[in-house]
């Protein structure tokens, strides 16, 4: 994990999500088994601050970011994603 790059996906997901809520939009996401071709779709509002990570002695540092479940959409096909890393 490289701290820097996840610190700055967290502030543009963060930013995004506030540009959203702005405009009446809500952020999403789907949760995906391997096996499965449905997700189960979520609403979520995000925190507004990134959290001081979790630090054990001979452990690997863990941010746990806070997501507020909004509403369980339910089960539906899945989203792709593209190589850029959007929906296609």
């Amino acid at each position: 994990m490289d701290p820097q790059k996840s610190v700055s996906q967290i502030k543009t997901l963060y930013t995004a999500s506030a540009t959203a809520r702005a405009a009446g939009k809500a952020t999403w996401f789907q949760v995906q088994f391997p096996d499965m071709s449905d997700a189960f779709f979520v609403i979520a509002e995000c925190g507004r601050e990134i959290p001081m990570p979790e630090i054990g002695q001979n452990e690997a540092a863990t941010m746990s970011i806070s997501l507020i479940i909004a509403e369980y959409k339910g089960l539906d096909s899945k989203v792709a994603w593209s190589s850029s890393g959007g929906t296609t």
